[in-house]
């Protein structure tokens, strides 16, 4: 399924509900039961321009010395150690060490085998994770004067009786290895922070909520793979109402709470982000402490930032998400290129 949104620089691309799994919430009320679909589309650049662009480099949390990205500096992208339109969190492991063999054809050595886990993050102006990437480092160091076997099982057996003597001066040795290994990992970044990116969310779809049966609906949208049948499952949502009442007479809220969810879900689907808002606030209005109205506003804040457009007041983003927007809420949401 494929659509440009109203919004410049988004381009949807499909919805597919996966290995299905379904939460229920309960409220005061009655409780709301939906199951995560994922919601993938193409997002402008990064940079979308490099004249006057800025990047940070933070490396507190790793001995790997990295003072520039010579990459960027080529594009015109200029290193500052205040405020950046990019942050380049550089982050590294215990270095751990093995004994081990190296060569081929009867001929091996013994050899010290250094592992370094690193990981390189890259953070957009808002504090977005745009970029992630991890990688294991390996450094293979063969022992001089230590002989050749035939088998790499032999070499390995004689290196591990060296292997605490080899260990002297190896961290040291991998560190710059490492920083060999980072600094290739950072052209091929600085060039994807120039291309269109694949973006991944989940949003909540709607299966019932209070005495709201939207099994139908749900159907329709987790099973959909064009346009026109996303379509229909929204107008299937419009149709429910949100006029509702239980067996009381009373107005069910949570039921009216749930369609308005199914409906703005639906909305970001078909492209109709600021319909999607004004559904999701009235979800808010009607009932402040649901949860599946902040997690629509999630996303929703991410696809403004990706527009450059404001769909979400600022105000009403704080005061819609609250406790939710936490940096493990927006890691369980979003994926990105890596």
């Amino acid at each position: 399924m494929t659509r440009r949104t109203a919004w410049a620089g988004l381009l949807a691309a499909c919805v597919t509900a996966g290995c299905v799994s379904t939460t229920i919430n309960g409220y005061m009320g009655g409780s709301v039961k939906y199951s995560q679909i994922s919601y993938n589309y193409t997002a402008k650049p990064v940079l979308s321009g490099s004249a006057g662009k800025t990047y940070m480099l933070e490396t507190d949390e790793t001995p790997i010395q990295i003072a520039s990205v010579p990459a960027l500096e080529k594009l015109g992208v200029t290193r500052t150690d205040g405020d950046a339109d990019i942050q380049i969190i550089i982050k590294s492991g215990k270095i751990s060490h093995e004994a081990g063999g190296a060569g081929m054809g009867g001929s091996y050595q013994p050899a010290l085998i250094s592992k370094m886990p690193v990981q390189i993050t890259v953070k957009d102006k808002g504090g977005n994770v745009v970029l992630d990437r991890s990688f294991q480092h390996e450094n293979i160091a063969t022992m001089s004067g230590a002989g050749s076997f035939k088998s790499r099982e032999e070499a390995k057996a004689a290196m591990s009786a060296l292997l605490e003597v080899a260990k002297s001066g190896a961290d040291e040795n991998a560190i710059q290895s490492a920083a060999q290994r980072v600094n290739k990992e950072l052209s091929l970044l600085a060039k994807d922070l120039f291309e269109p990116r694949n973006i991944q969310v989940s949003l909540p779809a709607i299966r019932s909520a209070g005495t709201v049966d939207m099994e139908a609906a749900y159907t329709l949208l987790a099973e959909a793979k064009g346009d026109e049948q996303v379509n229909n499952a929204l107008a299937a949502y419009v149709a429910l109402g949100v006029e509702h009442k239980k067996a009381d007479g009373t107005d069910d809220v949570v039921g009216i709470y749930g369609v308005l969810c199914g409906m703005a879900s639906a909305k970001i689907l078909v492209g109709d982000l600021a319909g999607a808002y004004l559904d999701a606030k009235k979800a808010w209005d009607i009932m402040p402490d649901g949860k599946e109205h902040r997690l629509i506003v999630l996303v929703l804040k991410q696809q403004q930032e990706q527009a450059g457009v404001e769909i979400i007041p600022e105000e009403d983003y704080d005061k819609m998400v609250g406790a939710e927007k936490t940096a493990n809420s927006l890691k369980n949401l979003f994926g990105g290129k890596k």
